[in-house]
């Protein structure tokens, strides 16, 4: 028995769900990441209006210019068994198994070789702080492959 393939309509950056299937757990709305995922899955179908989209359509209706690098990541940590998603802070994704019902990690996404401001990377481990999370970088490089790495903000105490 071969299993129902979802159907999704690009809107707004995001792709609402028309007609659902068990890989969509019930969901109405769905990150570019996951429609990806699943359409290279041959789990989904997305279009917009009556034309259905290729991998090239998905990632060029993001205006996020680390959309493929981001999905590089997004795709491993989901063939690893975690569920991934937008973290509040605009900063990468929150990872989790998908028993924990917290998030515990904040994953943000570099480019191996790219010139990153020290802001960006202090914003990340500054957010995962505030929010008890653990901060992992993951950088990608130029072959696809991905690196992750723990990352944290150290005080270092004044010698008494």
């Amino acid at each position: 028995m071969s299993e129902v393939v979802a159907v999704g309509v690009l809107r707004d950056g995001k792709v609402v769900v028309e007609r659902s299937s068990a890989a969509l757990e019930g969901k109405e709305e769905i990150s570019l990441y996951e429609a990806l995922y699943l359409k290279r899955r041959g789990l989904m179908i997305v279009k917009s209006g009556e034309v259905e989209l290729e991998d090239e359509d998905i990632i060029n209706a993001s205006d996020d210019r680390l959309f493929w690098q981001k999905y590089v990541v997004y795709e491993d940590l989901r063939k690893r068994g975690y569920e991934v998603g937008p973290s509040p802070f605009s900063l990468g994704f929150y990872v989790k198994r998908k028993k924990d019902e917290v998030s515990p990690t904040l994953l943000y996404v570099m480019v191996e070789g790219s010139k990153e401001p020290f802001g960006s990377l202090l914003s990340v481990l500054q957010a995962a702080r505030s929010t008890k999370k653990d901060a992992i970088l993951a950088i990608v490089d130029a072959t696809g492959g991905v690196s992750y790495y723990g990352a944290a903000l150290s005080r270092l105490d004044k010698k008494a």
